[in-house]
């Protein structure tokens, strides 16, 4: 799922330049087998693809709309991928767009065949669950660990990284609380 408001664009962006970044070609005009030809109305597009949409981002006027794409697919030679923004293995958008789509993930955690990465991609950041003053006894600590654990799956690795600790201590701080259920 992509966050049409601002990531799209990127994407569209990425994916014509990668045979440049692989260097299998030198422009992306060359790849044979990508829309920045079509788009560019250099070649010839198939019934699917849609370039009218993407063209309509830049300006109204057709020229000027196909030369703004053309700098800014250049623009994104150097730049970094889109990707590293994804959330969850599915999910690229700002905070505003993942909110929209906890209700639907919600309970879908316990489910074996999604993959671990996507089941959880609505859970709170470690810093939401260890905020420094809720932290100031063993057992809140404790807590907060079970919790980042037991009902976000965050791994004992995760956990002990974000805390500075040897996953052994977190372990330890699993076991108290389990103990006392």
């Amino acid at each position: 799922m992509v966050d049409k408001e601002g990531y799209l664009l990127s994407v569209c962006r990425y994916v014509v330049l990668n045979p440049v970044r692989l260097g299998l070609v030198q422009r992306p005009e060359e790849w044979p087998w990508s829309s920045y030809r079509a788009t560019i109305g250099e070649g010839k597009g198939v019934s699917f693809l849609e370039v009218n949409w993407i063209l309509s981002q830049f300006a109204h006027e057709r020229g000027r709309a196909i030369r703004r794409y053309q700098e800014f697919v250049f623009e994104g030679l150097g730049g970094k991928s889109p990707w590293r923004a994804l959330r969850g293995q599915i999910i690229l958008g700002g905070e505003g767009f993942i909110e929209r789509f906890k209700g639907l993930l919600k309970g879908k955690e316990e489910i074996r065949e999604i993959p671990r990465g996507q089941r959880y991609v609505a859970r709170p950041p470690l810093g939401e669950l260890f905020p420094g003053e809720r932290m100031r006894t063993q057992r809140s600590r404790d807590e907060a660990v079970y919790a980042a654990y037991s009902h976000y799956g965050y791994t004992l690795r995760e956990i002990a990284e974000y805390l500075r600790v040897h996953y052994a201590r977190v372990s330890r701080a699993l076991r108290r609380i389990e103990r006392q259920k």
